[in-house]
């Protein structure tokens, strides 16, 4: 090796040393984990590398990763809103009919908001939440509600209501969602104040239907008429009230509903408590007419609470033997032509007299065949003898059976049939309606039925009026003046009406009338005169006519009539004077006859 060669080596040395050393540091420190620090140190203005080796602090932290799965929490009652018997409560004094049916309500709290069902179980095994649907009880499902939103009130209804092991049944609440893989049920609950025993909670209390142990008329085998007593005796399980106030029905027949027979009620009896063999009785008087038979009679039970019995409608019997036929009169009346008075027909017109009817709806005890015939009489209440009056179409009418129908009897099984017995009455008969002299009297009916033994109805009695008839009727049609001249007047030649009674009435007559007409021309009324006197002087006598009602009286002489003839008649005259200026032709005119009722007439 040259000289040349070895003195560059010999510088070069340090230098490859150092270098050396620097990267045999850096892989030390990095396979030994060494702190290497490289810094520059200025010293007599030469650059010397300086190497600060540190051995590596020890590591002090780390870190791992975190997982829990959470499960769906159950939902719970939300404050308030706790379970209760909803909108009735049951108590021992309320309970809920077997077959009924009772509420329950409730709010229901799910911390996700999840929907949730009510369920309401009849004991405490548990309940079972179900994904996608309503949950179950484990033991007594009593009944469920439909999905409900969280936090609004949800309610279900358990019916019907069946018979638990005796009066009461207690009850559990949950809520439970349908999560869609972890479903749950909260806590149960009996309901809201249910350590105080609140009438809300659990547990709700059930009434049973008592049952008929027995029926039987107890007095029986009697007429029509006759006072029977039916009795039943009965049971009810019930004793958490001292025992249920039972109700018995004895219907006439198979037929009723809850608070009565649906036919006729015979009577009703009630209990002052239940039990067992717990009797009632009560009395029932029978009806007349009846045929004598054997009956039966339906026995119909339930309780304070409205509960029928089950064995409901049993039957029993009872008889009505046979009596002699009788006829009791029940009522009779004057059947009037218009409202409460006989209005009789004038006389003269195409019937001269009304038709007037007596009634009388007849019972027989054993059937309304056995009613063969009657009689009648309409008589004015001071008519000599009564309904045994002597006829006289004036104050009494005896009606013949052949004047009577006995109808509407529908055979031997219908209690009632009808007597109607007709006359017709004469347009004079006494009137007794408040314009009548005879105001404070009546007209009187009697009727008596017969039956095939000769049995008579028992005669009633009823008043009714007949009513006054003031009507009078004019013969002439025409009052004729014949021909006179003006100036002059029809001095004592007078001119005649015939004036006829009608009615039933003494009576007087007004006059009045209207200016004769030829028309553009007329003469005043009261150039006309009347009078009762025949042959009156026009002069110096008579009443001027007038043309107002209820002016001119003339008193007639007229009585009430009696009889249909003679007829009672009175006359009254006519007379004219005609004025000096008059203007010739032929005048019409007319004048009107107003009756009024003669109170110091006779009648």
């Amino acid at each position: 090796m040259s000289k040349k060669i070895k003195k560059h080596l010999k510088r070069s040395m340090p230098w490859l040393l150092i270098t050396s050393l620097i990267i045999s540091s850096i892989a030390v420190g990095l396979v030994f984990n060494l702190n290497v620090k490289i810094y520059k140190l200025a010293q007599d203005k030469n650059v010397n590398l300086g190497l600060s080796l540190f051995r590596a602090q020890a590591q002090t932290n780390d870190w791992a990763s975190t997982t829990v799965e959470v499960r769906n929490a159950p939902p719970q009652f939300e404050a308030g809103g706790e379970p209760e018997e909803s909108p009735t409560t049951s108590t021992s004094t309320t309970p809920v009919n077997i077959g009924g049916s009772i509420s329950f309500a409730a709010t229901g709290d799910d911390p996700e908001d999840n929907d949730y069902f009510l369920l309401v179980c009849g004991d405490a095994v548990g309940a079972t939440a179900n994904s996608h649907d309503a949950p179950t009880c484990d033991g007594v499902s009593l009944c469920v509600s439909a999905s409900t939103t969280d936090e609004t009130p949800s309610t279900c209804t358990y019916s019907p209501v069946t018979d638990p092991p005796g009066e009461i049944q207690e009850w559990y609440a949950y809520v439970c969602d349908a999560h869609d893989t972890d479903p749950f049920c909260g806590i149960v609950s009996q309901g809201s104040g249910y350590a105080a025993g609140a009438d809300e909670a659990s547990p709700f209390y059930v009434n049973h239907a008592p049952a008929i142990d027995l029926t039987l008329a107890t007095i029986d085998n009697l007429e029509a008429g006759g006072a029977f007593e039916f009795t039943a005796t009965s049971t009810d399980q019930d004793t958490i009230r001292g025992g249920d106030i039972l109700t018995t029905y004895f219907c006439d027949n198979a037929g009723w509903a809850s608070g009565g027979c649906l036919g006729s009620t015979f009577c009703v009896a009630t209990s002052t408590s239940g039990g067992t063999a717990v009797a009632t009785s009560c009395p029932w008087t029978s009806s007349i007419p009846t045929q004598d038979n054997t009956y039966d009679f339906y026995v119909y039970i339930e309780d304070q609470f409205g509960l029928p019995a089950a064995n409901n409608g049993t039957s029993s019997t009872y008889t009505i033997i046979n009596s002699r036929p009788t006829v009791s009169g029940s009522f009779i009346f004057l059947q009037p032509t218009s409202g409460n008075h006989i209005v009789l027909n004038l006389k003269g017109n195409t019937t001269a007299v009304t038709a007037s009817t007596t009634k009388n709806e007849v019972y027989d005890k054993n059937g309304c065949t056995d009613i063969v015939g009657a009689t009648s009489t309409i008589y004015w209440q001071n008519a000599a003898g009564g309904y045994g009056c002597a006829a006289n179409d004036d104050d009494c009418y005896q009606i013949a059976n052949t004047s009577c129908i006995v109808e509407d009897c529908a055979g031997a099984s219908d209690s009632l049939a009808s007597v109607t017995c007709t006359t017709t009455m004469a347009f004079h008969a006494i009137p007794t309606d408040d314009s009548a002299n005879a105001s404070t009297t009546t007209w009187l009916a009697a009727i008596f039925a017969y039956d095939e033994e000769g049995a008579v109805a028992t005669s009633s009695w009823t008043g009714t009026d007949v009513q006054t008839n003031p009507a009078i009727g004019v013969t002439e049609p025409l009052i004729d003046y014949n021909v006179l001249t003006p100036g002059t007047n029809t001095g004592t030649s007078t001119a005649t009406t015939t004036i006829t009674v009608l009615g039933n009435c003494p009576v007087d007559t007004y006059l009045y009338g209207t200016d004769m007409l030829q028309t553009p021309y007329s003469m005043d009324i009261s150039q006309q005169k009347h009078d009762l006197l025949y042959n009156f002087d026009y002069s110096t006598q008579g009443t001027n006519a007038t043309d107002t009602p209820s002016t001119n009286l003339e008193d007639l002489t007229v009585i009430k009539p009696t009889t249909a003839a003679p007829d009672q008649i009175d006359y009254v005259y006519w007379g004219i004077g005609i004025p000096l200026s008059q203007h010739s032709g032929v005048y019409d005119g007319a004048n009107t006859f107003q009756v009024w009722i003669d109170d110091d007439g006779a009648w």
